[in-house]
């Protein structure tokens, strides 16, 4: 019973993996390194419970938490190639490549790779490339590389509810609203239950029926007496004019 369970498990994991997440597993031979003094997603996904390591990724539930690209001659990058794993990477490893500094800073970075992997939490970069200290609260050197981690997802002292201050990063979230990460360095201002539309200043809640058809009848009241008014005036007036 036990090896037919272990069969099937092979076929449905076969079969979940196929397709773009294994190109994605196997963009390069061999398996995730489980050097601690140099990687970081074979350690890490060996002490992580239900997590295990597939060629160069770590799955966990069906989803890849961790990738090594480690020594895979890649020198470009692209968020398209995350779009699978986009809200389930927490590990990327891209150490020992030939990825220029000037490349991943102005073409890659936060806005390409970064903003599209939305929980990302380490970073391991081939060395001579910065980890960008408004986006890593840490960095250290790794076996020769350079480890980013703590990624400044919602900083704190940056939001501010007065949006007419010279905020220069645009970290700021309106009066009624709270912000939530959108991938490292990145974030979304959501609004706050009760509230919605744009800077999130209407209230949300079902039609003040009580104080619209109360407005109605004052006006309508209001209306009928200066008709009653006006009538009686104009009638006490040609009354006059008769009697003269």
């Amino acid at each position: 019973m036990k090896l037919v369970l272990l069969l099937l498990y092979c076929v449905i994991l076969d079969f979940v993996w196929s397709g773009s997440l294994n190109v994605l597993c196997t963009r390069c031979s061999g398996y995730a390194s489980n050097d601690s003094q140099r990687a970081i997603v074979g350690p890490r996904c060996l002490n992580t419970d239900g997590a295990t390591v597939v060629h160069r990724c770590c799955i966990q539930n069906s989803s890849v938490i961790g990738l090594d690209w480690s020594g895979c001659n890649i020198s470009q990058l692209g968020s398209y190639q995350f779009s699978d794993i986009s809200n389930s990477l927490l590990w990327l490893d891209l150490s020992d490549n030939d990825i220029s500094h000037a490349y991943f800073n102005a073409s890659v970075g936060s806005v390409r790779l970064l903003g599209a992997l939305t929980k990302l939490e380490l970073l391991l970069l081939p060395m001579g490339i910065d980890c960008d200290k408004e986006v890593w609260a840490d960095y250290a050197a790794l076996g020769g590389n350079m480890l980013c981690s703590d990624p400044l997802y919602c900083n704190a002292s940056l939001l501010i509810d007065d949006l007419s201050s010279n905020a220069s990063n645009n970290s700021a979230c309106p009066p009624n609203s709270h912000c939530i990460s959108d991938g490292p360095g990145l974030h979304q201002c959501v609004c706050n239950s009760g509230y919605h539309g744009y800077k999130c200043i209407q209230k949300t809640g079902l039609f003040p029926y009580a104080a619209f058809f109360s407005g109605c009848i004052a006006s309508g009241i209001a209306i009928v007496m200066i008709d009653f008014v006006i009538r009686l005036f104009i009638r006490k007036r040609r009354l006059h004019s008769g009697i003269q």
